[in-house]
């Protein structure tokens, strides 16, 4: 027997962060293959190491001292940041847009962009949530 599974989507109400944003939603694809969350994990893993090599950098300016010059080395890990958060972007549009939202990554960019100024958990909490939401999913943890 032969049994298909469409792509499954499931709303993540806002009013979950705030009850002033109840009603507002993303429906969230929580199933997708395997392939689109390897390709979560790798831009995690390669913001991470990103992520050490600037530590790394800010301990060798701490031991070169002021006026050690690194804006070479920073303007480098700053365009590979940059290029990191696009694909991440482009990731949660993928996630965020099966449904109703047809979430580009230009329009995550902006929603990311629009909140860190305005409330910079919201941001935080609607991308763990998703991640969340998926991971149950795929656990077996169903909720209709």
């Amino acid at each position: 027997m032969e049994i298909k599974i469409g792509k499954i989507l499931r709303p993540l109400d806002f009013g979950e962060y705030a009850a002033e944003l109840d009603g507002n939603e993303f429906e969230i694809w929580v199933n997708p293959p395997r392939e689109v969350i390897s390709t979560f994990v790798e831009i995690q893993d390669e913001i991470a190491l990103l992520k050490e090599r600037l530590d790394e950098i800010v301990a060798r300016s701490k031991k070169d001292g002021i006026g050690a010059d690194l804006t070479g080395d920073v303007a480098a890990l700053d365009e590979k940041i940059l290029a990191a958060n696009e694909r991440l972007y482009a990731w949660f549009a993928e996630v965020w847009g099966q449904g109703k939202n047809k979430e580009t990554a230009e329009s995550v960019k902006d929603f990311a962009i629009l909140h860190s100024d305005t409330d910079p958990a919201f941001w935080s909490f609607v991308t763990a949530r998703s991640l969340e939401m998926i991971r149950d999913h795929r656990a077996g943890n169903r909720k209709n």
